[in-house]
């Protein structure tokens, strides 16, 4: 059964957009000559192990944890760019991972990605009115109609003045800005579905409040629904509606923001939350909860609860699997404490 994502309280729609089901993703590494010859086993890394969740149309869903926790890699496999070993995925009522070639056509149409990296993602030796003008001259846009969207979605993200800008290369402008030209990039198909991994992570401090804020009205505008990654919570907490905690390619807990970030229940959101930094130096600092062991010396059998080796309250029950269970109305988590 799916676990299902709250949808945006100020939001009419309720229709389920993408549906995520028990995916999984495993990698397996090479092994050296010399660990062949001494028979040693080969090492494999669940980057993604029986994942599922649901999106409401027009909500923003955040996928959130440490680095090496499988969050661009369950982006990647939803888009596509790399295939599953094994679960499935629903798109508009549309099961992805059996699409033919016109129907991957309409899904890389309405599904579109935000990366990372301003400064990489864009193509330094072409101008931004091609960057932008690509994706619909790749889906055969006539000229005359494409420099006219790429204006309008130049002018959507507030690039001003739009015809100077419109033919800078990207090292004419700035973080921000390029930031601005990807975003346009990504709504000028006007998708369904915009994937943003860790949008603002590269950006000014100055800056952040910005491209979020502004996410956020073109999201109010065209009904777009966002999956949102990263590692901030403070951003999610200002641009999400749900939020899923992952850990080493599961999820350990989700809910909405609010429930899952005034109430955590499992010990590793608790310590995400406590490695906050207080901002005001005149407060009293809050007394840690949560202390997690950071290099644990034992590791735990993937079968078990992948987080038994640093977890305060580890058990010996904890050596099995737990199952993601709803503890409260649409708050749910994966730990034994709870069961």
């Amino acid at each position: 059964m799916l676990v299902m994502a709250m949808s945006d309280a100020g939001s009419t729609q309720s229709t389920d957009l993408l549906e995520v089901y028990r995916l999984r993703k495993w990698f397996r590494a090479k092994r050296s000559i010399l660990e062949v010859l001494q028979g040693r086993d080969e090492h494999v890394v669940k980057a993604v192990d029986g994942v599922s969740f649901t999106v409401k149309q027009g909500s923003t869903f955040v996928l959130a944890g440490e680095s090496g926790s499988g969050k661009s890699t369950i982006a990647r496999l939803i888009l596509r760019a790399i295939e599953p070993d094994d679960g499935r995925i629903v798109f508009a009522g549309r099961d992805v991972l059996s699409l033919d070639k016109a129907g991957m056509r309409w899904f890389r149409r309405n599904a579109q990605m935000i990366h990372q990296d301003p400064y990489s993602s864009l193509n330094p030796r072409m101008r931004v009115i091609s960057i932008v003008g690509e994706p619909l001259e790749v889906h055969g846009v006539g000229k005359v109609e494409r420099e006219e969207m790429v204006l309008r979605a130049l002018q959507e993200v507030r690039l001003e003045p739009v015809e100077e800008i419109a033919y800078r290369y990207p090292h004419m402008l700035s973080g921000g800005q390029r930031q601005r030209v990807a975003i346009a990039r990504a709504l000028v198909l006007k998708p369904m579905l915009i994937v943003a991994d860790e949008p603002v992570s590269m950006l000014d401090l100055s800056v952040r409040a910005e491209i979020l804020e502004l996410m956020q009205s073109l999201k109010v505008r065209h009904n777009i629904t966002y999956i949102y990654i990263t590692h901030d919570l403070s951003t999610a907490r200002y641009f999400g509606d749900t939020i899923a905690i992952l850990y080493r390619g599961r999820i350990v807990e989700m809910g909405s923001i609010d429930d899952v970030l005034h109430d955590p229940l499992h010990p590793y959101t608790q310590a995400l939350i406590d490695a906050i930094p207080e901002p005001d130096p005149s407060s009293r600092l809050r007394e840690k909860v949560i202390r997690i062991r950071s290099h644990p010396g034992e590791e735990v059998d993937d079968r078990g609860c992948r987080f038994y080796a640093r977890c305060p309250y580890a058990m010996d029950v904890c050596r099995d699997e737990p199952a993601l269970v709803e503890v409260k109305k649409g708050h749910h988590v994966s730990c034994f404490l709870y069961k």
